[in-house]
């Protein structure tokens, strides 16, 4: 029982060191699936590893992760082009209504 527990937290503390890991990449999502399509490839030779597997599931999270953070940041631009484009409009329409 307690060599289980031991192998369990070595395995979460593997599994932790490989998050960090993999979220320092989170900024560039290119990078990221890179890396995992040498994972994918890594597995297809030696599909029994559990190793590879849990690297795998890491980096796929935090590609998915990186995806999501590119698109959050891409819709949060827009808004902000439209908000700017409203206050250059408003500006514009006040400044072309008032007689000089």
């Amino acid at each position: 029982r307690r060599a289980q527990k031991k192998k369990q937290m070595q395995k979460q503390k593997k599994q932790r060191g490989l998050q960090r890991e993999a979220m320092q990449d989170v900024d560039n999502p290119e990078e990221l699936k890179q890396k995992l399509q040498a994972l994918l490839e890594r597995q297809e030779r030696d599909p029994g590893s559990h190793e590879i597997a849990m690297e795998r599931q890491v980096y796929q999270k935090a590609y998915e992760s990186a995806i999501a953070k590119q698109k959050e940041k891409q819709a949060r631009q827009k808004r902000e082009e439209k908000e700017l484009r409203k206050q250059q409009q408003q500006q514009q329409g006040q400044q072309g209504g008032a007689p000089s």
